[in-house]
């Protein structure tokens, strides 16, 4: 797991930091290799960060993309590296391109995780669409791909998310009532969860049982 703290923001919630710790060891695991890139959690403390909305209580973090070069050769930039609507982007003078698998496993690993509930992570609208696509050519079920498709969304325009992906936990349960939360609760959210008395219907949900 690299960690790409150049002013030193990197302090978060034990939940989300273990988090953050499973989830790299699970896509090492599905695809080595690579690892995983980790910007601006919170301030230590708390309180505003210059240069986010959020990131103030330690449960929002920045994930830079995983990427490969043209050999398909992983590729670990210092810094994020932004992609366009076709996956490719330039560290310095080397061209790469958004590895598609390893993205997908990080983002299954972070909507499964049961732990740590992921309420959302925000990305371009390009990304989350390549995202499904790759689920569904490694025949996610159909459940897998709904929890996909709600958790991860599209940026807005002032904030695209082209060079990385802002997920946000959860208040961890042993924070509340001090932790406190906005919805949507997703329905998949764990019954033990306190915030679980919370969650809605979700049309759709849960999805018919897939047939494979």
């Amino acid at each position: 797991m690299e960690v790409d703290v150049p002013r030193g923001n990197f302090w978060g919630t034990r939940a989300l930091v273990h988090l953050l710790q499973r989830v790299a060891e699970w896509v090492e695991a599905q695809a080595p290799g690579a690892r995983l890139n980790v910007g601006e959690l919170s301030k230590r403390g708390g309180g505003n960060l210059v240069g986010h909305r959020s990131h103030e209580n330690g449960r929002d973090v920045d994930l830079g993309f995983y990427l490969q070069d043209e050999a398909a050769v992983p590729r670990e930039p210092r810094r994020f590296v932004s992609v366009n609507r076709r996956g490719r982007g330039r560290d310095g003078e080397v061209a790469v391109r958004f590895d598609d698998l390893r993205n997908w496993l990080l983002i299954e690993a972070l909507v499964t995780d049961e732990s740590a509930p992921v309420q959302h992570a925000f990305v371009h609208r390009s990304v989350r669409t390549r995202l499904l696509a790759q689920g569904r050519r490694l025949g996610a079920s159909e459940a897998l791909l709904a929890k996909v498709e709600r958790v991860v969304i599209s940026a807005g325009v002032r904030h695209p998310h082209r060079n990385h992906f802002h997920v946000r936990i959860y208040c961890p349960a042993a924070d509340v009532p001090a932790c406190r939360d906005r919805g949507p609760f997703w329905p998949w959210l764990p019954a033990t969860h306190p915030f679980a008395a919370r969650v809605l219907p979700l049309p759709g949900w849960p999805p018919p049982a897939d047939p494979r």
